[in-house]
């Protein structure tokens, strides 16, 4: 029968290798986490440079849309008169 003193070290023993293994789920966890939050930073940029590329497409294209109605009116214009 086990001693007193060897069901202690063991329930120690234990503890400590339980111990052991959440610090490292801890440590994981940590790193994940900070995986994570650097890709949210990176979609986030990613989607905020997508934005202003279509408000410039955006703002070219009724650019070019102005320009072909002002040339289109200068042009029926000079048929009608």
């Amino acid at each position: 029968m086990p001693t007193t003193s060897k069901i202690q070290d063991e329930l120690a023993r234990r503890v400590q290798l339980l111990e052991d293994e959440l610090a490292e789920k801890q440590r994981i966890i940590d790193r994940q986490k900070t995986d994570i939050e650097d890709l949210k930073r990176q979609y986030q940029a990613e989607i905020d440079r997508l934005k202003a590329e279509l408000v410039n497409l955006e703002t070219k294209y009724q650019n070019e849309l102005e320009d072909e109605r002002d040339q289109h009116q200068h042009v029926s214009c000079i048929i009608q008169c």
